[in-house]
């Protein structure tokens, strides 16, 4: 390996590591809850939340080809996923079990696994063993062999610090001593506002004293001095305001890194998931030298191989079905970066697929019970669209280790919602799909809007803002049952701030005098115009108070998540204000029409008129599935071959079924192609679950018609049972 390429490699495993050291953090603070009993509503949030990091966790492994790693990952969602499902009951053994995993996880980050000791490489296998055994069947007395019983830390060459000044004449410093003093710059704005707030406070009382003192006479001196007083204390406090500025831009400057840092990874990502796919891809990056914040940076990149996941699995076709359209055989992938007006970063990812299926995208949402049909056909393209982020959608024709578990578009969703940012689709049959990704490029400073809905202060993230209005009562029309303003053109929802807040405080004085008009009054309405992609809604606020700088704070450990709300500013005078998150406001919003609903799993008992079909020639492994499918809660119906499976179906009605792909008299291919070619069958979902796990086994499973292909090499029976839920 040349010099150029090991640098890479250590830089891509560093930047691993501090990804990877984040994600275990999080579930481990999550596993530390559940083991504390957490109350069910809250229960379920941990739940979901270790569920996702651990989906992040181990698609951020595979990047780097930290195979065991996945494989100690894969169980463990699974598991997390039967939790969420409400299959399987988090027990205090099983958190130990967890822990120590997610240890072992922890010491394997730390090293390249391929030269990791033969010794530590078995331990990796028998912990996949027992995680695989966290099912329905789970039991506490479960005992963890010798080998594996404490967790020892491995020993590793220890991580130094390169530090110095180098050739070049730059000076080489970890990033992370950098924080602490842009944090401090940070702080110095406060000053600054409170320094400003002060002089204001000394006009006031000039001006009053004034007013008083010119009854006497001879007081003109004192007045000169107090004059000169507060003249001195503005130019003061305007050169600190832009010293203070300046230097805060200094400190933003020295967090500024190259795009190319996030996205050199990703040739090789698109490069080895295009050869286990049979894709042929090509991956173009546009905008790699603009200079971003490096936390930011950070923060973009698993939502980024989510994306680059989904465009080469779902986007693209492979290169035969892409000559039979008349493309080039080769698809492409592009992702572009660019700055606009100095305050957004607008991250483009678009793929030259064949698009989103908007029929199957609707049949998926339907299916999870999202939406009725009904309602769907009701819906715009961009409103059928939403459906994507909704967790456990899919439109993959097949479930496998790749994709189809319907979670990756919600977490970029999620992530990106979180930086203050937007997503936008694009999407055209036969010509591809694009994500628009817009996020501010300041993450704790930016221009807000000050108002106030009823007895509080509230702050709107300027970069949402459209524009602020001043609307007439008579202007207010109702369409469709709900409140709408015209404006250039456009109608807008308008609703009240203080009702979406859900507060008690009660509004005072809405209306506010325009102007006289024959001797009467007119009156007008403060709305807030917020637009998140194109999606555009008017708030109703009783004062729109100015602008002002905002330095934004987070809510403390104990407030974590507050529905609304993404943190708190601190005013000169010294009032807290608490800062608007306009995703959330767009969310709750759009909850009153109730047009998409959320509809839990179905308990257990739901599942004992479901009737599974298994057909697998191997005694061995008929009873094993039997078992695990019965003790699941289902009816299952055994078959010794495909032949025997295909007369069983003919006659008997299936909800699913379950089929090994080498048996005798008729394969597993075979017969998943015969039950597609009747119509009064082919709507059965087929499982097929083998030994076979080359690419041209996946693909012949494929176009066979098979729902989803299970690996028996990488098979445990949590995986079985989430997929046939998808399924059914």
């Amino acid at each position: 390996m040349n010099p150029q390429d090991k640098e890479f490699q250590e830089r891509l495993m560093n930047t691993f590591r501090g990804e990877a050291n984040e994600h275990i953090s999080i579930i481990s603070g999550g596993l530390l809850e559940l083991e504390k009993q957490a109350p069910s509503g809250s229960k379920a949030v941990l739940i979901e939340n270790v569920y996702r990091e651990l989906h992040s966790l181990k698609g951020a492994a595979r990047s780097v080809g930290l195979d065991d790693i996945v494989a100690l990952c894969q169980p463990m969602e699974t598991a997390f996923s039967e939790m969420k499902q409400g299959k399987l009951e988090c027990k205090p053994g099983m958190v130990d079990l967890l822990y120590q995993a997610l240890n072992l996880v922890s010491d394997l980050i730390s090293v390249d696994l391929k030269s990791a000791p033969k010794q530590e490489r078995q331990r990796v296998r028998e912990f996949v063993k027992l995680l695989q055994q966290m099912g329905s069947d789970y039991k506490e007395s479960l005992q963890l062999p010798p080998s594996v019983s404490t967790v020892i830390p491995m020993e590793f060459p220890p991580q130094t610090e390169k530090t110095g000044i180098s050739e070049a004449g730059f000076v080489r410093f970890p990033v992370n001593k950098i924080d602490p003093l842009f944090r401090q710059a940070e702080e110095l704005m406060q000053t600054t506002a409170v320094s400003e707030q002060w002089l204001k406070e000394l006009e006031l009382i000039r001006d009053e004293i004034n007013q008083e003192l010119t009854v006497y006479k001879q007081v003109s001196l004192w007045r000169n001095k107090l004059d000169d007083l507060v003249l001195k204390l503005d130019q003061d406090c305007y050169v600190l305001r832009h010293k203070v500025r300046d230097h805060l831009e200094s400190m933003k400057d020295l967090l500024l890194f190259p795009v190319s840092t996030l996205v050199e990874g990703f040739p090789m990502l698109v490069h080895d998931l295009s050869r286990d796919l049979g894709k042929e891809v090509d991956l173009f990056i546009e905008g790699s030298e603009l200079e971003v914040d490096k936390r930011l940076l950070e923060d973009l990149k698993d939502p980024l191989i989510h994306l680059i996941r989904n465009c080469t699995d779902h986007g693209l076709e492979k290169p035969g079905e892409r000559s039979l359209l008349e493309k080039a055989p080769r698809g492409s992938i592009r992702i572009s970066f660019r700055i606009i007006e100095g305050r957004t970063l607008a991250v483009r990812v678009s793929d030259d697929g064949g698009g989103i299926n908007l029929a199957h995208l609707t049949e998926a949402g339907i299916r999870a019970g999202l939406i009725n049909r009904e309602t769907a056909e009701t819906f715009d393209k961009q409103e059928l669209l939403k459906l994507v982020y909704q967790s456990g959608i899919t439109t993959s024709a097949i479930i496998s280790d790749i994709s189809g578990r319907g979670l990756g578009l919600t977490i970029v969703l999620e992530k990106i919602e979180k930086l203050g940012g937007s997503v936008n689709i694009e999407t055209e049959t036969g010509r591809g799909t694009a994500f628009e990704i817009k996020i501010p490029l300041s993450r704790s400073t930016f221009p807000g809007i000050l108002v106030k809905a009823g007895e509080f202060n509230f702050i709107f993230p300027s970069a949402n803002v459209e524009r602020t209005i001043r609307v007439k009562p008579e202007e207010i029309k109702r369409v469709e049952n709900r409140e709408t303003i015209l404006v250039n053109g456009e109608i807008i929802s308008v609703v009240t701030l203080s009702d979406i807040l859900e507060f008690s405080g009660q509004t005072k004085g809405n209306r506010h005098p325009l102007n006289q008009v024959d001797g009467g009054i007119d009156f007008y309405f403060h709305y807030i115009i917020l637009r998140v992609s194109d999606f555009c809604i008017a708030f109703r606020v009783d004062e729109v108070i100015g602008t002002m700088e905002v330095l934004v704070k987070n809510l403390g450990r104990q407030l974590r998540r507050v529905k609304n709300i993404s943190g708190a500013a601190i005013q000169g005078s010294g009032k807290i204000v608490p800062v608007l998150n306009v995703a959330d406001l767009m969310k709750s919003t759009v909850q009153s029409e109730k047009r998409i609903r959320s509809v839990g799993p179905p308990a257990a008992g739901d599942q004992k008129q479901i009737r599974i079909l298994i057909a697998e020639d191997s005694i061995t492994s008929r009873m094993l599935i039997k078992n695990i499918l019965e003790t699941a809660g289902y009816q299952v119906v055994t078959a010794v071959d495909g032949a025997d499976g295909l007369s069983q179906v003919r006659t008997v009605k299936f909800d699913l079924i379950v089929s090994d792909v080498d048996m005798p008299r008729m394969n597993g291919f075979e017969f998943t192609a015969a039950v597609r070619k009747d119509h009064r069958l082919q709507d059965i979902p087929v499982v097929l679950v083998t030994a076979l796990e080359s690419r041209d086994d996946r693909e012949r499973g494929i176009e066979a018609g098979a729902n989803a292909y299970i690996v028996k090499s990488s098979f445990d029976q949590g995986n079985l049972l989430e997929v046939i839920r998808r399924l059914i």
